[in-house]
């Protein structure tokens, strides 16, 4: 296989913008760039020299004719999302997922997870030397380290999905030395942000891939014979489950545990829904939130991806995540990393990066998905979901 692994010139291109690219966006989430102006104005070259390195990749390709269709369909329904939401990245995160028809998903990931692991290197040297600032958040409750970057959040969030990246690599051969070692870093950064959720659904995952892998787990394994099929609509039910949830929240005392179980998440995207409401093609929304620089303007920020989504690019771009991520998690089933993409989609409850290309490179597993004939059959998706029994809420909104 490694003599057959010769990079063709479309493929040097599209694995060469997407590294610039990583390098740019994951920079600018370090307190190097505020360190150093510099770097941001760099910053901004990079990820466009990224774009129109992706451009020339698409255009001097060849696809299959059912990969061209699906490709356009996903680029037409992300311009229509970029245009009404104000968001341009959102286009570019699709080309460039359609623009990896050139390579392999392996090979994306892998150029996705070196570049992450350089610039957390980088950041981490230059933040132990003191030359970037370890902000300190809430220094008299939490004490959340920053560790170079601009929130607390970011590097457990970008490590977990490194985690992710790696066991998805690592896929069957992945040892119980590597799975202790990968959840006793996970936990120094969860002592060092105390960031409780992104640590706990790494420590289940890692948990269940070693019960599943090396101690013969019985109910992970009558779980995968179970599903089955039925897999590909579990996107779906997690999506109908959070919207449903967030419809019907109420001033209840019970509602209200829920809510401050969630850290007020709950109410968020409850009053978000009722302030900019439901689209089919989006909405310009400023979402504001914390930051390094503290608070500009009154905190709004949603923090579930499938409500975020829904709400910033509209019902049909929602509609094409839900169907991509059926895709792959059918592909997983296949391939043995199904529990990383359950993994992805059960953070993104609460966190927003189910489309997030900056934070999760997941997405670019549909490249093999696709070119798998039998990880996807529309029509598998449409019996499947007849089976779900919609909300009043959800079904209010078709």
């Amino acid at each position: 296989m490694n003599k057959k692994a010769a990079y063709r010139p479309d493929e040097l291109i599209f694995l060469m913008a997407v590294i610039i690219f990583y390098i740019s966006v994951l920079l600018n989430l370090t307190v190097i760039k505020v360190r150093f102006g510099q770097v941001y104005t760099l910053c901004m070259y990079l990820q466009k020299l990224s774009y129109i390195l992706l451009a020339i990749s698409v255009l001097f390709q060849t696809y299959r004719t059912s990969n061209f269709y699906i490709g356009i369909i996903m680029i037409c329904v992300s311009v229509i999302a970029a245009i009404t939401s104000g968001e341009s990245i959102v286009m570019w995160g699709v080309i460039a997922i359609v623009a990896g028809n050139c390579t392999n998903s392996r090979k994306v990931i892998k150029a996705v997870l070196i570049t992450q692991i350089v610039v957390f290197a980088i950041t981490f040297i230059l933040c132990g030397a003191g030359v970037i600032q370890d902000y300190i958040f809430d220094p008299e409750t939490r004490a959340r380290h920053s560790l170079g970057f601009t929130w607390t959040t970011t590097p457990i969030i970008i490590f977990m999905f490194m985690i992710m990246e790696y066991c998805y690599l690592r896929s069957r051969d992945l040892t119980l030395f590597e799975i202790c070692l990968l959840e006793v870093l996970m936990t120094i950064l969860f002592v060092l942000t105390n960031t409780r959720m992104c640590y706990a659904v790494t420590t289940l995952m890692l948990i269940v891939i070693a019960l599943n892998k090396y101690f013969k787990w019985r109910p992970a394994n009558k779980v995968k014979k179970n599903t089955g099929k039925g897999m590909v609509i579990i996107p779906w039910i997690i999506f109908a489950f959070v919207l449903t949830v967030s419809f019907m929240y109420s001033n209840s005392a019970s509602w209200e545990k829920v809510n401050l179980f969630f850290n007020f998440r709950l109410s968020l995207a409850h009053n978000a829904i009722n302030t900019y409401g439901i689209h089919l093609v989006g909405n310009p929304i400023k979402w504001i939130g914390f930051g390094y620089g503290g608070i500009d303007g009154i905190y709004n920020y949603v923090d579930s991806s499938y409500i975020q989504a829904l709400l910033s690019y509209g019902v049909l771009f929602m509609i094409m995540i839900l169907a991509v991520y059926s895709c792959i998690f059918k592909h997983a089933k296949k391939n043995g990393y199904a529990i990383v993409i359950a993994a992805a989609l059960l953070i993104s409850i609460t966190e927003p990066r189910l489309w997030n290309l900056t934070f999760n490179p997941l997405p670019f597993l549909l490249i093999d998905a696709v070119k798998d004939r039998n990880s996807f059959s529309t029509q598998e998706v449409v019996s499947n979901l007849s089976l779900i029994h919609i909300s009043e809420p959800t079904r209010h909104l078709r």
